[in-house]
């Protein structure tokens, strides 16, 4: 990432080793090259939004926990690439909105997380650069989606560690692969990191959601379609259709029309998650409202 970070940045081993030693990133002064410190009302700033977010997370989990987080039944399940036993099955209602639904856990769970890490670095007196703008619900673009919108923190580490290094010598279209190749590993990674193999294991005491085994190929998959749908933004963002559209629909709309474009395989992205506790786990850190048995 070196050669592609902010001049700020890259002003001192050590305002590198900051920058990114921070999640989220931290501001520097563009003149003097320091870090600019928060404010009390940064703090109280942070405060609100972390709260606002542990709550909001807090209803939509009250909301999917009684339904173990898939609201609306899907009879066509397989273990295939689809997840799925018939293609046809993708555009389903049922399949679209619980994907839907998926998605907006996962965009609350996460911003919930970064809000609580921007918290702890203002009150390390950094002032921490934004990390989530409503991605869902506010996106123009599959481009302002990723770009703008969704975790700028790993935005930005892979467009200064990938897309920048690669752009220098290859077209927009190739770097934006490469950089959705590299997300879609990352995340795979992740799982791994997250997810334990039990095949071998003596599964006596185990359910299929404590004990959940992985499966792996479906995140590369799901970050190499959304890949495909930004070099197209590339090649056809420019036709009289897509322009009258941005100038005419409201936001939510087009960002609706944008987020339809992955819906049918959001699964790929979400299935681990939803298929094993991982959320189940994180309840007890939210306020809930919990059905009595």
């Amino acid at each position: 990432m070196y050669g592609f970070s902010p001049p700020s940045v890259e002003h001192s081993h050590q305002t590198f080793m900051l920058y990114y030693a921070n999640i989220p990133h931290i501001h520097f002064d563009p003149k003097t090259h320091v870090p600019l410190k928060s404010s009390w009302a940064d703090v109280k700033e942070k405060l609100y939004y972390f709260v606002y977010e542990l709550c909001v997370v807090g209803a939509v989990l009250s909301f999917l926990s009684p339904f173990d987080y898939v609201p609306w039944t899907v009879e066509e399940k397989g273990d295939g690439v689809l997840l799925l036993k018939e293609v046809g099955s993708l555009f389903r209602w049922n399949h679209i909105l619980n994907n839907l639904m998926g998605a907006i856990l996962f965009e609350r769970f996460l911003n919930a997380m970064l809000c609580g890490l921007a918290l702890i670095s203002t009150l390390s007196g950094f002032l921490p650069q934004d990390t989530m703008k409503s991605a869902i619900f506010g996106s123009t673009s599959p481009s302002d989606f990723w770009g703008r919108k969704w975790n700028l923190v790993i935005h930005n580490v892979l467009k200064r560690g990938v897309f920048k290094p690669v752009r220098r010598y290859y077209p927009k279209h190739v770097a934006s692969a490469a950089a959705f190749l590299a997300s879609g590993i990352f995340h795979e990674w992740i799982l791994s990191g997250i997810f334990t193999s039990y095949k071998g294991y003596n599964l006596d005491k185990c359910t299929p959601k404590s004990c959940h085994d992985p499966i792996y190929g479906n995140t590369l998959a799901f970050f190499l379609w959304n890949g495909t749908l930004i070099v197209l933004e590339h090649t056809c963002s420019h036709l009289f259709v897509f322009q009258w559209a941005k100038r005419t629909l409201p936001i939510p709309i087009i960002s609706m029309m944008v987020v339809s474009c992955a819906l049918p395989v959001a699964h790929w992205m979400t299935y681990n998650y939803i298929a094993s506790d991982f959320f189940q786990n994180g309840e007890f850190a939210f306020p809930m409202i919990l059905r009595q048995v």
